[in-house]
């Protein structure tokens, strides 16, 4: 093809004298250019086409090797993919540790909850950083074990408590610590807001107490499901909800396994009852056949616990009978609730 020429010489072709211009086998006039005419990061992002909308991904979804396709992203997903590791994923995402048995909790922080030099008596305690033991608006507290020490030049008797609008109610049995000695108490028990963690000391002055507790948001399905007055007889401690899968887990909250002291009860009644627990199908009455522990007698401000392995379809229940309806029994299952 033969242009008039302008210039004597073109950066893109070779000046013939007869007043042509030669072009080069690797170039055209038909709009393209071959990929090896493209220096290596040469071309700009402002020289790709326009992507259809925010939020897009250039990748492929489609099977196979293919062209480039746009992936729908969201702001969410950008704010995960741009997080360095696993651990600030879980930042971002608001999920906070695991307690014993993998449940991840989310709003989840550790709280330090003690007191010191208590006085004989109902002691209501508080966090390390001042005011009350009491739980937050919109949260529960795992409460897990009462860590006690005695500074005192006497044996102490104590036991872990929780204070309920206005009333203190036993969570364990006694535990007895002699002088310059430690001991614990197991607790395994999931407060409400508004419920203070409290401790009572039966004789002398001076221990000191730390508790184990996660705090948690309310919106996780994880609680203790209890009663804190029983009748004679049959008493429903729980029912799983409608649409609503539950397993209880235990009191060291671990999900699964066996012997979880999961099914807790704790007699202050002033003498010795007798009990036993069943876990009864929806539609169904309680009976023999729904029974999961011997008819258990418990002394006198003792706690009983026993370990069972249960997973509840919606209108299952577990229920509780007693001998009387004396004051001041309680029991409580720890469940975790999963819709279906």
């Amino acid at each position: 093809m033969a242009l008039s020429v302008v210039h004597s010489t073109t950066p893109d072709g070779t000046f013939s004298g007869d007043g042509e211009i030669a072009w080069t086998a690797e170039h055209t006039l038909n709009g393209t250019v071959s990929t090896s005419q493209i220096a290596d990061d040469a071309v700009t992002y402002a020289k790709l086409q326009n992507v259809s909308a925010t939020d897009k991904v250039l990748g492929r979804s489609s099977s196979g090797a293919g062209d480039v396709e746009e992936i729908a992203c969201t702001s969410a997903g950008r704010a995960l993919l741009d997080d360095a590791n696993a651990a600030a994923q879980r930042t971002t995402l608001g999920v906070g540790p695991t307690v014993p048995g993998g449940v991840f909790m989310t709003g989840c922080k550790y709280v330090l909850v003690r007191g010191g030099g208590l006085a004989t008596g109902d002691n209501d305690l508080v966090l390390s950083g001042g005011g009350a033991a009491t739980v937050p608006t919109g949260k529960r507290w795992l409460v897990g074990v009462y860590f006690g020490y005695n500074d005192s030049a006497g044996t102490i008797a104590f036991y872990p408590t929780v204070k309920i609008s206005g009333t203190y109610y036993r969570l364990a049995s006694t535990a007895t610590v002699g002088t310059a000695a430690a001991s614990t108490s197991t607790v395994g028990y999931i407060a409400e807001a508004g419920e203070t963690l409290a401790v009572n000391v039966a004789t002398t002055n001076g221990l000191n107490v730390i508790v184990w507790v996660v705090e948690f948001d309310s919106t996780i399905s994880v609680k203790s499901a209890k009663l804190l007055s029983l009748a004679t007889g049959d008493n429903t401690v729980y029912t799983a909800p409608a649409n609503t899968n539950a397993m209880i887990i235990g009191n060291t909250f671990a999900v699964g396994g066996v012997n979880l002291a999961a099914l807790s009860y704790v007699n202050s009644s002033g003498g010795t009852r007798t009990i036993r627990w069943h876990v009864v199908p929806s539609g169904s009455a309680v009976a023999a056949a729904h029974r999961i522990t011997a008819t258990i007698s418990v002394t006198n401000l003792t706690r009983n616990s026993n370990a069972t392995i249960a997973t509840l379809n919606s209108g299952d229940f577990i229920n509780l009978n007693t001998d009387a309806n004396t004051a001041t029994q309680i029991a409580w299952v720890n469940v975790m609730e999963i819709p279906n």
